[in-house]
């Protein structure tokens, strides 16, 4: 079986002060067996979690994750581009 990857989704915000910000707007969890595919299965997932047609309507980027316990072990960042 694969490994498990946390995908979380992110959107570049400003505060309310004016500054950067990137609100995680979802955590996904799959199975898959790179970061890059978890990204690909989990970005479907969001958006029906979202109730979306597509992804980058609810984040402008997504990172995965691989899972051992509670441990980081591996991180992959996938930007929407429009």
């Amino acid at each position: 079986m694969d490994p498990v990857y946390r995908v979380s989704f992110h959107k570049y915000l400003t505060d309310s002060s004016g500054h950067p910000a990137d609100p995680c707007q979802g955590v996904v969890e799959v199975h898959a067996p790179t970061p890059e595919r978890a990204v690909e299965l989990a970005q479907p997932m969001f958006a029906d979690l979202k109730g979306v047609p597509d992804w980058a309507m609810r984040a402008d980027h997504a990172e995965a994750e691989l899972l051992a316990g509670r441990t980081r072990l591996h991180h992959v960042e996938a930007l929407h581009r429009p």
